[in-house]
């Protein structure tokens, strides 16, 4: 087909006829898949879905952490992993605690009557010394006596040995806690009480579990606390 100059345009030279450049090729769109869930729309008159277009960007890069949140970030690990197995431990602990204090509280006064009593020789006191750890001393007198004391009319002797800070003479009153069922058994002076001892343990070991399981909280939800605890770990074990 020979090419027609336009208006405007000027004619070619004599004897060379004008060529037609092909039309440039045609660009196919690449067609995307419909996002899921997401029924296609249909042209009028097309049987295939009609062409959707989109751009993918790539996702920015995730941020670079510095070696200072690196540490606390992995030392927030590991100490709430060692503040777990430690909790489970000392929760264990504290149980059997609670468990002899229960036990304590249950039993009786194994000496719940009171009576005085007579020393009835002159007691051998020898006066002794001491040193603790830290090189302090301290005296104290050793008394070998002899007492008795009346429940119901009936006497009872028995004898004992003092370490006091104080002596015992001939005569002096001493205080006999007794068996009320079986008079003969008996403790001079103030007895053990194992109900005391109970109750104590047991006010001591509920405050030790609520200290606890509060410092747990803290370490496992209080970010840096975990990285403190692992650190706190780490130089005991240098230590010992």
């Amino acid at each position: 087909m020979a090419h027609q100059p336009g208006p405007g345009m000027a004619p070619p030279p004599p004897g060379v006829q004008p060529t037609m450049a092909p039309p440039p090729p045609r660009v196919q769109p690449t067609m995307a898949p419909p996002p899921p869930g997401v029924q296609p729309t249909m042209a009028p008159g097309m049987a295939q879905p009609a062409p959707y277009y989109y751009y993918q960007t790539p996702p920015p890069p995730p941020p670079q952490k510095s070696t200072a949140q690196t540490l606390v970030t992995e030392g927030n690990k590991i100490g709430r992993g060692i503040i777990t197995v430690q909790i489970g431990i000392f929760i264990l602990i504290m149980t059997c605690v609670l468990s002899i204090a229960v036990f304590l509280i249950m039993q009786e006064d194994k000496y719940p009557e009171e009576t005085e009593g007579k020393i009835i020789n002159t007691p051998e006191c020898v006066k002794r010394t001491q040193v603790n750890d830290k090189g302090k001393e301290s005296s104290y007198f050793e008394c070998t006596f002899e007492y008795e004391y009346t429940v119901d009319k009936k006497t009872y002797k028995g004898s004992n040995i003092s370490r006091s800070s104080k002596t015992y003479a001939k005569d002096q009153t001493i205080k006999i806690h007794y068996n009320k069922e079986d008079p003969s058994s008996h403790v001079v002076g103030q007895p053990i009480n194992a109900r005391n001892i109970g109750f104590f343990m047991l006010a001591f070991a509920i405050c030790m579990i609520i200290l606890g399981l509060g410092y747990y909280y803290i370490v496992k939800n209080v970010r840096g606390m975990g990285t403190v605890h692992t650190a706190g770990t780490a130089l005991s074990i240098l230590r010992d």
